[in-house]
């Protein structure tokens, strides 16, 4: 593994990335020995290997790859929406293949991607490495369109409504 001794940007390149909350921040949510824990606001990115060359790359350089139950290695990368102070600490920039800006709403899952990551060590010895998502450059994109599935409009008939017979209220559903 490099020994990382100053802070940096490393690039993360043809990555497939899925589950990307680079528009709004989010509250994330995990446990540790058992116990729910809450993180601040944040972006985030899962991004997955195309091949174990490139996985072993991440690892070398200090990046959180896990593994899930399935057996599928990934790394999330996260950015905090505020400062230690307090202050709004951006969006990460996200554009497409032209460097151009894009509306990271669209980024679905299985989309190409590049991205730059800030490393810097901390620790009483330079042991640890925090990493925090600078920028996303997408280069083949898989657009995320939504779901087409929705519920059908109901009649006046409501099945919270008491006197309503059980079997009235099955074939509503």
């Amino acid at each position: 593994m490099i020994t990382l001794a100053k802070p940096r940007n490393f690039m993360i390149t043809n990555a497939e990335a899925y589950y990307p909350k680079l528009e709004t921040p989010q509250i994330g949510k995990g446990t540790v020995n058992g116990r729910p824990f809450t993180t601040p606001l944040q972006f985030e990115i899962q991004l997955r290997a195309k091949d174990a060359a490139t996985l072993q790359l991440w690892k070398d350089n200090h990046l959180p790859v896990k593994e899930n139950k399935d057996g599928v290695s990934s790394l999330t990368i996260r950015r905090r929406a505020l400062k230690a102070d307090g202050s709004d600490n951006g969006k990460p920039r996200v554009v497409g293949s032209d460097k151009q800006p894009m509306d990271a709403k669209i980024i679905g899952n299985g989309s190409t991607v590049n991205v730059i990551v800030w490393q810097a060590p901390y620790g009483d010895n330079n042991e640890s490495t925090f990493n925090s998502l600078t920028a996303v450059q997408v280069t083949e994109l898989i657009e995320y369109s939504g779901s087409d599935i929705d519920f059908d409009v109901l009649g006046e008939m409501s099945p919270t409504v008491s006197g309503e017979k059980d079997e009235d209220l099955e074939a509503m559903f």
